[in-house]
């Protein structure tokens, strides 16, 4: 047993070595050992009382996530002194024992990196912000709020921004989760922990840095963003950092807590567009890079016509990609991959996704309750809830707009007389006149439709 705790410790001083500076490293890791494991407590001995200290103050979190690596297990981790282990042992098990074991599936995925991100000038200021608060996190721009449409390199940013802490500030605890992660967490929580730490004490205990992703999911939850909004009040005040990323400006999200979105407003909110032609060009020659496959197996026209069919979006650029290379293994390999190859095999894709832009009725009102976090059935059904009422004059609106329909024919596909259409419409087209804001959502939501 002890071997293998020897070994597992060299592993794990492995990792801490390329985490820190290496004199800090040898000051605080040389003569350190695992001294035992007890069940599910592993008890480390330091070198010194300072040393102790460090391990389980500033140093426990990477700790923490470094043993987890090694082992695959979510060991509670002990410090102890030579000839003194039992004392300090108990009392870090005694702290351990009334916390709540919360996230503990959360991780970064350390593909995510700064070096790998491909930059244009839709996503400048975004990256520049990231880069920024990643040098000073908990400084000027907390909380900093990434926010675009999907599949633009949002969480790529935000996963970065956790990479790069961790590895310049190994001393910070770094909480990288989705919105739908913490609603699951708090409910959890809620109904089943009967300690004596509150959900919001363990943000103050735990985390250092909170990078949330898809904060769109909390809308309409007010228990949980009432949690949200006490979490944000412990840790900015704290200079703690927070970052987050949402699918569009949080200040125009119908059922987000005003508090938080005045505090979003504090901070900096920066908006990521969709990639150029030349930045969806250079994604794709980094992600032909990244495979290990030779640029020039690529006709530069084969490259053109993938960014400028698929470009507007990362993911379905890196999707187009997949589809290409598949149907060059599998019907027909090829020492170049040339135009008339890249339409045969993407050719049915491109064709789907021109003809899914265009506007119909059924397309508006998919649209438009994406955007509002509805279903189509609620916009096409008799509620009248304000939320989905205006949804619903929205997607006459636009019916009217982008397909010229006369208020009889809106009426009919909506189950609704010619007069209600009428007045459903108005009522957008007076908000559009008065309210920059609606105008704003009602301007973003007709972009969907423009290839």
């Amino acid at each position: 047993m002890e071997n293998e705790l020897d070994s597992i410790w060299k592993a794990a001083k492995n990792q801490f070595k390329k985490e820190m500076d290496p004199i800090f490293y040898e000051t605080f890791f040389s003569g350190t050992r695992i001294k035992s494991v007890q069940g599910d407590t592993m008890t480390i001995e330091a070198n010194s009382q300072l040393g102790s200290s460090l391990f389980q103050g500033d140093l426990s979190g990477l700790i923490d996530n470094v043993i987890r690596n090694v082992t695959g297990t979510n060991f509670k981790i002990a410090i102890a002194l030579p000839g003194s282990m039992d004392s300090v042992a108990s009392e870090n098990l005694i702290k351990t024992q009334n916390k709540p074991v919360l996230f503990k599936d959360a991780h970064l995925d350390p593909h995510y990196t700064f070096e790998n991100f491909v930059s244009g000038e839709s996503d400048r200021e975004a990256l520049q912000a990231a880069l920024y608060v990643s040098s000073k996190p908990g400084g000027v721009f907390n909380p900093l709020l990434i926010y675009g449409d999907s599949g633009l390199g949002k969480t790529h940013l935000l996963q970065a921004i956790g990479n790069s802490i961790a590895k310049s500030h190994p001393g910070l605890k770094v909480l990288y989760i989705s919105a739908n992660d913490f609603v699951e967490q708090f409910v959890t929580f809620v109904t089943g922990h009967q300690g004596s730490q509150t959900f919001s004490s363990y943000f103050r205990e735990e985390v250092d840095v909170l990078l949330l992703d898809d904060i769109q999911f909390l809308r309409s939850k007010e228990k949980t963003m009432e949690t949200f909004f006490n979490i944000f009040q412990i840790l900015v005040p704290s200079n703690k950092q927070i970052v987050c990323t949402c699918d569009q400006d949080p200040r125009l999200i119908d059922g987000l807590d005003e508090r938080l979105k005045t505090r979003f407003a504090k901070g900096l909110p920066v908006m990521v567009k969709k990639p150029d032609f030349e930045t969806a060009r250079n994604i794709l020659l980094t992600k032909i890079h990244s495979m290990d496959l030779k640029n020039c197996a690529f006709d530069d026209d084969a490259l053109d016509y993938i960014a400028a069919g698929f470009g507007d979006n990362v993911r379905e650029l890196e999707g187009a990609l997949n589809r290409l290379l598949f149907h060059t293994i599998t019907f027909g390999p090829c020492s170049q991959v040339t135009l008339s190859i890249a339409k045969e095999a993407l050719g049915d894709i491109q064709g789907a996704k021109q003809e899914l832009a265009k506007p119909s009725v059924s397309r508006i009102v998919s649209v438009v309750a994406d955007f509002y976090s509805l279903t189509p059935t609620q916009i096409m059904g008799k509620t009248r809830v304000q939320q989905i009422a205006l949804a619903r004059h929205i997607s006459m609106y636009l019916c009217k707009t982008l397909l010229g329909m006369n208020y009889s024919e809106i009426g009919k596909a909506f189950g609704k007389d010619h007069t209600s259409a009428m007045s459903g419409i108005s009522k957008v087209e007076n908000m559009r006149e008065t309210d920059p804001m609606a105008r704003q959502s009602l301007d973003e939501l007709k972009k969907r439709f423009v290839k």
